[in-house]
């Protein structure tokens, strides 16, 4: 879970499960096997491999 106002972090992601939630307020889930995040200004931003 990435907070609001969350202060700006880049970081590599493991292998497991990215979790989000959809503009219309469904659950989509999406496997990855590594990548990175960017956490900056409210926004994220994932380069993954799935």
């Amino acid at each position: 879970m990435v907070l609001r106002n969350h202060a700006p972090i880049i970081s590599t992601l493991s292998k497991g499960d990215i979790l989000f939630m959809t503009k219309d307020f469904k659950e989509e889930v999406i496997p990855v096997v590594g990548g990175v995040i960017e956490v900056k200004s409210n926004r994220i931003v994932v380069l993954a491999d799935l």
